[in-house]
C-alpha cells in the first residue's frame, strides 16, 4: 500500500490516522470515531465487506483488486473469519 499524497483525499486519511495514533478522535471509552465516509450502511460483518469488496461476485477478479481492496484485523482468528465469509 502506498501513500499519494498528491491526492487530497488520501493526505487527509493519513493524517487522521496519525491523529488516532495520537489519541485523537476518540470517545471517552477509547472506541476510534470513523468519519461518515467510512461508515458501513450497517453495523455486520456482512456490510463491511460488501462496501470493502463491492464487486467480489464478479467472476475473475484480478489479485490487483485484493490488493487496493483490504479489511485489517488486530486477531488472526478474527481476518480467518473474514476470509472465509469472503472466499
Amino acid at each position: 500500500m502506498h501513500l499519494n499524497t498528491a491526492i487530497e483525499a488520501e493526505k487527509d486519511f493519513a493524517k487522521w490516522q496519525l491523529d488516532v495514533g495520537k489519541g485523537m478522535h476518540t470517545d471517552n471509552d477509547s472506541n476510534i470515531l470513523l468519519p461518515n465516509p467510512y461508515h458501513c450502511r450497517e453495523n455486520t460483518v456482512a456490510s463491511l465487506i460488501e462496501t470493502i469488496y463491492p464487486e467480489i461476485t464478479r467472476p475473475n477478479l484480478s489479485a490487483k483488486y485484493f490488493v487496493e481492496h483490504t479489511i485489517l484485523c488486530c486477531l488472526n482468528k478474527d481476518i480467518d473469519t473474514i476470509n472465509h465469509k469472503v472466499l
